[in-house]
C-alpha cells in the first residue's frame, strides 16, 4: 500500500490508501503532520480572505465617495462606514476560525472513517480493552519491550496498556519500553498510568521528577493547573499519553476517608474548579485526562440524581464543559439512579441515561477495573464486557480474564448479540482523541 500524503487528506480517500504504519505513528508525529497540513489550509484561507478584504474596502470607498458637487461639504467618510470597516477584520477572524475548525473536523473524521474501514473485527474488538502489560503478554512482571510484547500486540492490538510501579525502574528503561510499544502498535495505543502526585507518583519516582502535591494539599486552581502541567509534561516526554486521573469525587470529611490524599475537597465548587484545572493542565501537554469515579465513590449511593446535582455531580459537569478526554464510570452501586444493584459502569441508567444523555458527555467512557469482586461475583468474562457496552461504556479496564473477555465479545458479535456498528461507535470516540 502507498503512504497517504498530507495533501491527500482533503480528497476522497480510498481504502487502499490507509497504511498500517500511518495508523501506528506516535501522537507527536501525527500532531506535527496535522499542523503542517493546517498551515496550508490557513495560508489558502488567509489569501482568499485577504482578497475579500481588499474588495470590501474598495467597494466601501466607491459607494461612500461623494459626488463632485458634494465633496466640499463632505470631507470624510461617514461614521457608520468607518464602523463597518473597523468590524471587517473581526468578521474575517471569525471566518478564519470557522475554516480552521471545519478543516480539522474534516481531516479527523476522514482519517477515522478510513481507519475503521481497514480494520478487521478482531482488531476492532481488541481496541476497546485497556489491560496491564502482564495481561497482554502473560509475563509475570514486564519491565521492557521484547518479543513477548511485540507478538502480543500483533495478535491483540489493544486500545490501551496501563502501567504501575512494578513496570517502572529508570528513565531510560521507561522511554525504551514505551517507545517500543508505540513503534510496534498497529494503531495508536493509550499508554496509561494513575499519577496524581504524592500517593500516586510511581512515574515521578522512576523518572527522577519532582513529586507533585495532590488531594487537599492543592488549594488553588493555579496550583492544580501547574501540577497537571508538570505531571503531564514528564509523562508525555517519556512516552505516556493518558493519565487515569484526577479523582473528581468529594471527600467525606472523616479521618477514615479512602480518598484522603486523592480527592480535593468536601466543597463541590472547589472540587469542580481543581478537577478542571488539573485536567486542563494535563491535556495541555497532550496527555489525556480521565476524571473518575462517576457518579461517586464507595460501595453504594442511594441518592437520586436530583440530590446529586449541586454535590457529587458538580465536578463531572465542570469536567464535561472543559472537554475532558475521558471519564471513568465507577464500580459503585448507584441504586438511587438505576434502581438496581449493578455497578455504575454496567448501568445504562447511569452511563447512557445520566452521563451521556442528560449531562451531554460525548467523550470516552472507561469502566472502572473489571477484575474487582463487586463485578466478578455477578458477571462472567463475556457477560461483563457486553454489559459495559450496553451501558454505554467505550473501553474496558483490566477485566479479570482478558483473553476470555476478548473471545467472548468476538463471539457476541458473530452471533449478532452485539453489532459491529456499536463497536465502531466506541472506536470513533476513542479515535477522536487518539488521532486529533
Amino acid at each position: 500500500m502507498s503512504d497517504v500524503k498530507k495533501t491527500d487528506r482533503f480528497k476522497e480517500f480510498d481504502e487502499d490508501l490507509i497504511d498500517k504504519e500511518l495508523q501506528a505513528r506516535p501522537r507527536e508525529t501525527r500532531a506535527r503532520e496535522r499542523r503542517e497540513t493546517e498551515k496550508k489550509v490557513y495560508t489558502i484561507a488567509a489569501a482568499c480572505l485577504g482578497v475579500l478584504l481588499v474588495t470590501v474596502l474598495l467597494f466601501v470607498r466607491i459607494v461612500t465617495r461623494p459626488a463632485p458637487a458634494e465633496e466640499a461639504a463632505q470631507a470624510s467618510v461617514s461614521e457608520d462606514t468607518l464602523m463597518r470597516i473597523a468590524e471587517t477584520p473581526m468578521v474575517l477572524a471569525a471566518t478564519v476560525k470557522e475554516v480552521r475548525a471545519g478543516a480539522e473536523d474534516t481531516i479527523l473524521e476522514t482519517t477515522i472513517d478510513n481507519v475503521l474501514r481497514s480494520m478487521t473485527i478482531e482488531d476492532k474488538v481488541a481496541g476497546l480493552f485497556i489491560v496491564t502489560p502482564e495481561q497482554l503478554t502473560g509475563v509475570e512482571a514486564v519491565t521492557g519491550f521484547g518479543d513477548a510484547t511485540k507478538n502480543a500486540l500483533a495478535t491483540h492490538p489493544v486500545g490501551g496498556i496501563v502501567y504501575s510501579e512494578k513496570n517502572l525502574k529508570t528513565k531510560d528503561q521507561v522511554k525504551e519500553m514505551l517507545g517500543g510499544v508505540q513503534g510496534a502498535a498497529k494503531y495508536p495505543v493509550f499508554l496509561a498510568i494513575n499519577e496524581n502526585g504524592e500517593k500516586r507518583s510511581a512515574a515521578a519516582k522512576a523518572l527522577g521528577e519532582e513529586v507533585m502535591p495532590s488531594g487537599s494539599a492543592v488549594t488553588s486552581a493555579e496550583d492544580a493547573r501547574a501540577a497537571g502541567e508538570t505531571v503531564g509534561a514528564y509523562l508525555s516526554l517519556n512516552g505516556f499519553n493518558m493519565n487515569l486521573s484526577p479523582v473528581a469525587n468529594l471527600l467525606n470529611g472523616t479521618n477514615e476517608d479512602p480518598l484522603s490524599g486523592f480527592a480535593y475537597s468536601t466543597d463541590p465548587s472547589v472540587c469542580a474548579d481543581l478537577t478542571v484545572a488539573f485536567s486542563s493542565g494535563l491535556q495541555a501537554t497532550n496527555t489525556s485526562a480521565c476524571a473518575k469515579y462517576f457518579p461517586a465513590y464507595g460501595e453504594e449511593i442511594t441518592k437520586t440524581k436530583e440530590e446529586m446535582y449541586g454535590n457529587e455531580l458538580d465536578a463531572f459537569r465542570a469536567a464535561i464543559e472543559a472537554d475532558v478526554d475521558a471519564i471513568m464510570a465507577g464500580n459503585i452501586v448507584a441504586s438511587g439512579i438505576s434502581g438496581t444493584q449493578e455497578p455504575a459502569c454496567l448501568s445504562p441508567a447511569v452511563v447512557t441515561g445520566l452521563l451521556r444523555e442528560e449531562m451531554g458527555y460525548q467523550g470516552i467512557v472507561v469502566t472502572d477495573a473489571l477484575n474487582m469482586e463487586v463485578v466478578t461475583k455477578d458477571y462472567d468474562a463475556k457477560g461483563v464486557v457486553i454489559a459495559a457496552l450496553d451501558a454505554g461504556c467505550d473501553m474496558f479496564l483490566t477485566p479479570l480474564d482478558f483473553n476470555a473477555s476478548y473471545e467472548g465479545l468476538l463471539e457476541a458479535v458473530a452471533e449478532g448479540e452485539v453489532s459491529e456498528e456499536r463497536i465502531d461507535a466506541s472506536l470513533r470516540r476513542i479515535y477522536r482523541v487518539k488521532y486529533r
